[in-house]
C-alpha cells in the first residue's frame, strides 16, 4: 500500500512547511519528515487513525506534532485529504 496528497493537501503542507521555515528551517524539516512517517506507518497501518464520521464518512485522522492529517482508505492506498493545525474546527465545509 502507498500514500498521496490530493492537491489541497499538497497545498496545505507547503503552506505549513513555508511558514514554518521562515522561522526555523530545521523545525519545518523535521515536521515535514514527521508527516512523512507517520504516512508512511499508515501503510502499514490503515485503520491507525480516529474515525471522523462528523465531518464525513470514511474519513480519519491522524495526530503530527500541533498538526491534524485527515485521509481515507482507498483501493490505491492512503488518500491525504487535508492538513490542519489542531486547534482549527474542520467541518465537512473544509474539504
Amino acid at each position: 500500500m502507498i500514500y498521496y496528497l490530493l492537491p489541497r493537501a499538497e497545498e496545505d503542507i507547503e503552506q505549513i512547511g513555508d511558514y514554518l521555515a521562515e522561522r526555523s528551517p530545521p523545525a519545518a524539516a523535521r515536521l515535514v519528515e514527521a508527516f512523512h512517517e507517520k504516512w508512511l506507518r499508515l501503510t502499514h497501518f490503515p485503520h491507525l487513525g480516529i474515525e471522523r464520521e462528523d465531518i464525513m464518512p470514511g474519513i480519519q485522522h491522524v495526530v503530527v506534532a500541533d498538526y491534524v492529517a485527515l485521509y481515507r482508505v482507498t483501493e490505491e492506498g492512503i488518500e491525504i485529504v487535508r492538513v490542519f493545525h489542531g486547534h482549527r474546527h474542520i467541518t465537512a465545509g473544509h474539504l
